[in-house]
Order: structure tokens, then C-alpha cells, then sequence
């Protein structure tokens, strides 16, 4: 089975300032760990305190002398964003840009945290692995600089005092259009590291980063020897990648005679009809829970209300049918178009089921939804680098010509590629300007 909270990706560590405490005691499951994001050690520790003390059981209890504050809560731990590579992060200072810049200020902040926090609240950080790191084909144990500083850095943390480190493994450079495959060998060798530097065998690693299918878990797992796995846009797509069961292809009829509703199957290995079916339960599920707990407003930040939350999830649910069917994505795009659960459900998933549920083999094998290895949001970036050609706000962007054919369909791409473009359309206004000038010398 699959559950549903609302979440953020992380929580700022400046913006927990005022605000009502309702709003911060809906969640009631645990262990729950909240992640926080910043770079000054008493910000941190401040916003921290903030968490703790709006879900606290203990009511009148010590805040002034921190070595004496008892806490019994949901929240089990304080996690520190240091992985996020967006550019709001360089902005604000956090995330793998703190890291790259200075992971000393990354150690003051996890040792102010681990030094200020309850005992039975956890102290952890979430990074990336440094530019460098050797691959598969090198050994694990080389002089390699990026391996050196890996090394260097889960020291550091460990010093620190962190009880828990997640890595993903991955580089600051590799997001969105340049994101490569996860390199496991580097997580191999940061928990090698963790457990020998700690004396502690069995020091929690967390693995994150090519998680895609169920079944990557376990390999995950084997080939790391990682405590446990993260995964962050496989499950934006699928919720039901750590499921045992795939309850979702029961009441399909299949040719196997396995017992299809006691094992997990990866999407490669689903039908076209199969993985509709789960895809669009997936959305119904989420859609009906939304209706019991609503998203809070600005989830998706200042400007961004409850339903953008919701529209955001459906987009990754059905991305791969909403690329067959442009009208229906860009209907879902528009923000007055579709407002409502009720209008998402009737104009947007209803009728996927009126277009889908008819069609027959033969009509599924001419989709490009069956293939599912490619199809899928996960790979949307690097489906679009192989071919180049890559989706962007402002439409089509061929790297064999170019240009950009400007369309009402929405995507992601890279720094560079955006000022190209905007570089571009610039251009192209200049020329339409000197064109009408010329035209006007003409006339006069």
C-alpha cells in the first residue's frame, strides 16, 4: 500500500519565523525526520527549536536552558539540507552550494544542532558527492581527489556529530538536463568510510540517487551496503516503488500464472494496459486524499495556492499519457482553467480513461507510453538529451539547429541552455526591429 502527506521539499530555516501553530500539527506518524535548510549555526538552531516546541507533548517545560529540555513529539530528528543544487540554494546559501563552498560552515551547523537538540532527537545531514569521484571502473581506494574529499567530508560530519548521513550520488552539476547515472560506487565507499572512521559497524548510511524500479532497491542496497535507500522522483511518479505488493494489477486479466497481487513488478515488466491502470489509480487515490487533507496554501511557494500542489503531483502521475495527449496537459497547465479536484477529475482523468480504455493491443504498441523504460517522468531529462531535443518553458529546444519552436508546453532545462535561449529570442526581436526600421526608411 501507499500513504500520502504533505510535505516540502525542505523548510527554510528563516521562514519559520510567527506563523500559527496549527499548521504544524497535522502530521501524527513518525519516525518523522524534518529537514531544514541554512547556513548560520544559530538560525538553525533557533528554527529547530521552533519545530520541537509547536509538537511537543511536554507542556511547560525548560526552553531557556536547553541542556535540561525534554522532548516527546513525532519529530524524531533534524535533518541539514546540504544536496539540494537548485539555484535558489547558491542564493540562500544552502543546500550542495554550502557544501561546495564551505564544508566547515556545513560541520559548525550539524555541531551547534547536535550540541543544542534533546539527546532523543537525531541529528543528520543529506549530501552530495563531490566532483571526481571515480566510477565502477577504478578502485574504490584510489588516490582519486573527489574520493579524498568524500572521505574528507564524512569525517567531518561524523566529528561533527551526526547520527546519520544520506548521500546521493550524485554531483552539484548533475540536475535536471545533466543528471547521469548514480554512482553507487562512490556511496560504497562513503559507508565504508563512515563505519571504519566511527568504529561503529553499522553506522546509518542512507542511499539516494538511481532508484527507479522496485527491484533497484535491493541492488541498491547489495551493492552499497547502505543502511537503508531514499528515493526522491521515482516516487513522485510511482508512491509504490518500496510496496511489496502491486495491488494495482489485480483485476487485470494476465497470461502468467503467478499470483500477480503477491509481488511487486517493475514498470519494464507491466503491460501498456497494466501500468495505465496503476497510474491512474494512483491519481484517484491521491486526488481522494487530498479531499481529507487538503495541501496547505503555498505549497509551491508565495504565489502558488493549495491546487498548483495538487496539479504538480498529476503532472508526474500522468506525464507519460499527458505527452501523448497535448491539449489535456495544457489544460491542466493553465491555472484558470482547471481549479478544482472535481474539474481535475472529470475534464482531466476521466477522460485519459474514455481515450485509453478502449484501445487494443495493437493500438497500445503504436503509443510511446508503452515503452516504459522511456516514457516515464523519471527519465524526462535524459530521454530529451538523447535525442536532442529538450523541453522548456518556452517550448522545443533543438540543439541540432538551435532554435526554439516557442509551444504552450512546459519542462526544464539547464542554466546555460535557458540564457541561450533567452540570448536567442532577444536576437530574433532585434532583427524583427532593424526589419521594421528598414521597412520604414523605405516608405518615408
Amino acid at each position: 500500500s501507499s500513504s500520502w502527506t504533505p510535505y516540502h521539499e525542505h523548510i527554510s530555516s528563516t521562514q519559520l519565523k510567527g506563523g500559527k501553530q496549527e499548521q504544524y500539527q497535522q502530521y501524527q506518524q513518525h519516525p518523522l525526520i524534518v529537514q531544514l535548510a541554512g547556513h548560520d549555526p544559530d538560525t538553525m538552531s533557533k528554527a529547530a527549536f521552533t519545530i520541537l516546541e509547536r509538537t511537543n507533548n511536554i507542556s511547560n517545560n525548560n526552553t531557556k536552558d536547553k541542556n535540561k529540555y525534554r522532548y516527546e513529539g513525532v519529530v524524531s530528528g533534524i535533518d541539514v539540507n546540504c544536496g539540494c543544487p537548485q539555484a535558489i540554494a547558491r542564493k540562500g546559501r544552502y543546500g550542495a552550494f554550502l557544501m561546495e563552498e564551505s564544508p566547515e560552515d556545513v560541520a559548525r551547523v550539524v555541531q551547534r544542532l547536535r550540541q543544542d537538540l534533546p539527546y532523543n532527537v537525531g541529528v543528520s545531514a543529506k549530501i552530495r558527492i563531490p566532483r571526481g569521484c571515480t566510477s565502477s571502473d577504478d578502485d574504490e581506494n584510489s588516490d582519486n581527489d573527489g574520493n579524498k574529499e568524500l572521505q574528507r567530508r564524512i569525517r567531518m560530519l561524523i566529528d561533527s556529530g551526526a547520527d546519520m548521513i544520506t548521500i546521493h550520488g550524485r554531483t552539484i552539476d548533475e540536475n535536471k538536463t545533466k543528471t547521469q547515472h548514480c554512482n553507487w560506487d562512490a556511496i560504497k565507499l562513503a559507508v565504508k568510510t563512515a563505519r571504519e572512521y566511527s568504529n561503529i559497524h553499522n553506522f546509518p548510511i542512507i542511499a539516494n540517487g538511481g532508484i527507479e524500479f522496485t527491484s533497484d532497491v535491493q541492488k541498491c542496497l547489495t551493492y552499497t551496503n547502505a543502511s537503508a535507500v531514499m528515493s526522491s522522483e521515482a516516487l513522485l511518479e510511482n508512491p509504490g516503488v518500496f510496496s511489496q505488493t502491486n495491488k494495482f494489477i489485480t483485476s487485470i486479466n494476465t497470461t502468467t500464472d503467478l499470483e500477480t497481487d503477491q509481488i511487486q513488478m517493475d514498470d519494464i515488466q507491466l503491460t501498456p494496459r497494466q501500468m495505465f491502470d496503476r497510474q491512474i489509480t494512483y491519481t484517484k487515490e491521491y486526488l481522494d486524499l487530498c479531499v481529507s487533507y487538503p495541501p496547505l496554501p503555498g505549497s509551491l511557494g508565495k504565489k502558488g495556492g493549495s491546487f498548483n500542489c495538487v496539479r504538480s503531483h498529476m503532472f508526474k502521475f500522468l506525464y507519460r499519457y499527458l505527452e501523448e495527449c497535448h491539449e489535456l496537459r495544457s489544460l491542466l497547465g493553465q491555472p484558470t482553467a482547471i481549479t478544482s479536484i472535481a474539474q481535475a477529475r472529470t475534464q482531466i482523468v476521466h477522460e485519459l480513461e474514455s481515450r485509453y480504455n478502449t484501445l487494443t493491443d495493437e493500438e497500445w504498441q503504436l503509443k510511446s507510453s508503452q515503452d516504459a523504460a522511456r516514457s516515464s517522468w523519471y527519465r524526462r531529462h535524459r530521454e530529451a538529451m538523447r535525442s536532442g531535443k529538450m523541453h522548456t518553458r518556452m517550448g522545443w529546444y533543438s540543439k541540432g539547429n538551435g532554435r526554439a519552436d516557442i509551444s504552450q508546453y512546459g519542462g526544464s532545462v539547464s542554466v546555460e541552455d535557458k540564457k541561450k535561449l533567452m540570448q536567442e529570442r532577444i536576437q530574433k526581436l532585434r532583427d524583427e526591429r532593424l526589419k521594421r526600421n528598414h521597412s520604414n526608411l523605405l516608405i518615408s
